[in-house]
């Protein structure tokens, strides 16, 4: 994704199962250092890997929510050191 920092990260995935992750609370009880796995839909990537790198993510995938590529960006404002990455809603799903 681009705007999205970079690096290695080997973690356990929690699924954000609050719908959007466009709310610090949709991650209340997330693991600190897992990868956050969330859906696309309803905010800005950038506002999602931000509350996933507030709640202790160590990196973020962001899942399609129809069928098909995801190709986004966190937008050059994005400033915060944590690898995005975006899958299809297949993988995502199988996550």
């Amino acid at each position: 994704m681009s705007y999205s920092g970079s690096g290695d990260v080997t973690a356990a995935v929690s699924t954000v199962t609050a719908i959007t992750g466009c709310n610090a609370s949709d991650f209340a009880g997330f693991p600190a250092g897992n990868i956050a796995l969330i859906s696309r839909g309803a905010c800005t990537f950038a506002l999602k890997a931000t509350n996933a790198y507030n709640a202790g993510a160590t990196g973020v995938v962001i899942y399609n929510n129809i069928p098909g590529t995801l190709n986004g960006t966190l937008g050059n404002a994005f400033s915060l050191d944590i690898p995005v990455t975006s899958v299809t809603m297949d993988v995502g799903q199988t996550l």
